[in-house]
């Protein structure tokens, strides 16, 4: 005889089952309802519809709480979040047992996109309640995420370009072929056959595209996404795709800052996601470390302003000129530099004044080069000896000076621990790979809101349905 439990399908329940009792306590959707319920609808600035014709709209704390708990769960679609509705244990507990379709659960993310950065903050703030936020070690880093775009609907400058050629020679062939059959000039557009007409139409289309490029300053567009670019990826292949920018709090993990930016290089983000750590925190960390992608002079001197210590990996290519110590007396990281009076000092006493300056560079000239016995050995040229330097040198000699300690050695490699792993659990564990929305207000909206995601089930994970909301 088998002792095997089996379900008996004919069981009648005597009084109506409670849901309550078919949820554990430790259940996250308990969580997500307790972080729901914390909310204000001022506060994230949420779009509640009030219609009074036909049936009641549903709450903006059930649509939340739907969206939360399925992304929670890895559920991204709103059509599977419908089913989820009506299927899942936790979902039923959410909604008090409501079924909203698809097409309701879309229009309300649609409505709200704009207030997925002040859900993205409260997740930071609650993190900052329950302790989970350091404030000390923050690292920086970016990640190419795919936009909805084909690579088979873009528009290529080269390409239209050379289909703009073929076009003139095809259609100056047609207009001299009908000019040498009548033996006058051809004036009258309505006379050209159909054939040439659509290559005029086409000819027109082609122009307005590569105005639209020229105006955009780029060499592709795609027709899909306009607002993507092309990105080349870790995989050595290109895809148009958006920069998801970064900023991540040493102690626990919580992500502080998210942006996303259509530069493919981080060289310009430095002190623009700093100011966003600041935006969303109300202060930044006592020190800041970045890769050398972030590496850049005029970046160093905007944060220099800011009290933190920032650290960017110097790169190579840098290392190996004019920032890096040289044996001859007379490399220009053996020159001292005078703030006050904006001069050079080379190391047998002569100083080099400001001349001029442009774009990029800072030049300076030796003032006492014809009376210098050292001249032949500072310089080849007969005239003067002089020397060109970043207009942010100073940033740049500061940097490299701050990585001289070990400490700060220790601190840039840390960074790679810090943030990286939450790139590969977004991507991997979360299977976020790729923008589902298309544009840059989408693709901001749904970057914050994975963010949001992400450190919801960190604090959950740290403290479990114990955390303070208030």
């Amino acid at each position: 005889m088998s002792n095997a439990i089996d379900a008996d399908y004919s069981k009648i329940f005597l009084f109506p089952p409670c849901l309550e009792d078919f949820l554990p306590e430790d259940d996250p959707a308990r969580f997500i309802r307790a972080f729901v319920d914390s909310l204000e609808a001022d506060a994230i600035d949420l779009v509640e519809k009030n219609d009074t014709d036909g049936r009641p709209p549903y709450s903006w704390r059930l649509l939340l709480c739907v969206w939360l708990y399925g992304w929670f769960e890895r559920v991204k679609s709103s059509r599977d979040l419908e089913k989820m509705c009506r299927r899942d244990v936790g979902m039923l507990w959410l909604t008090g047992m409501h079924y909203p379709d698809h097409n309701t659960i879309w229009r309300f993310y649609r409505d709200n996109r704009k207030s997925m950065k002040l859900l993205f903050k409260q997740s930071v703030h609650v993190a900052m309640k329950n302790k989970l936020i350091g404030m000390v070690l923050h690292a920086l880093d970016g990640t190419k995420i795919k936009a909805n775009a084909s690579r088979y609907k873009d528009l290529s400058k080269k390409k239209l370009e050379k289909l703009l050629g073929d076009i003139d020679a095809s259609i100056s062939t047609f207009v001299q072929q009908i000019e040498d059959e009548s033996n006058e000039p051809l004036k009258d557009f309505d006379l050209l056959p159909e054939e040439l007409r659509d290559h005029v139409k086409l000819r027109k289309k082609i122009q307005e595209d590569l105005a639209e490029l020229s105006r955009e300053g780029v060499n592709n567009l795609n027709t899909t996404d306009r607002d993507s670019r092309l990105m080349h990826n870790r995989h050595g292949g290109i895809d148009y795709s958006y920069n998801a920018q970064a900023v991540v709090d040493s102690s626990h993990g919580i992500v502080v800052s998210a942006d996303v930016t259509t530069d493919e290089r981080d060289c310009h983000q430095l002190s623009k996601q700093i100011s966003t750590v600041t935006e969303t925190v109300g202060k930044h960390a006592e020190s800041i470390v970045a890769d050398s992608g972030y590496y850049s002079g005029e970046e160093l001197y905007k944060v220099e302003e800011c009290e933190a210590d920032v650290l960017v990996s110097i790169p190579e290519r840098f290392n190996e000129n004019q920032y890096k110590s040289s044996e001859d007396k007379h490399h220009v990281n053996n020159y001292s530099y005078d703030t006050d009076r904006d001069c050079f000092l080379c190391p047998r006493g002569g100083e080099l004044h400001f001349v001029r300056e442009d774009k990029k560079n800072r030049i300076y000239r030796c003032g006492l080069f014809s009376h210098c016995n050292y001249r032949l050995e500072c310089t080849k040229s007969k005239h003067s000896r002089v020397i060109t330097v970043s207009k942010y040198h100073q940033s740049i000699r500061s940097q490299r000076e701050k990585q001289q300690d070990d400490m700060a050695i220790k601190k840039l490699r840390r960074r790679k621990a810090i943030i990286e792993p939450i790139f590969g659990i977004i991507k991997e564990h979360l299977g976020f790979r790729r923008f589902s929305g298309r544009g840059f207000t989408n693709a901001s909206a749904q970057w914050l809101f994975v963010n949001c995601i992400y450190n919801l089930r960190k604090i959950y994970r740290i403290r479990g349905v114990g955390v303070s909301f208030s």
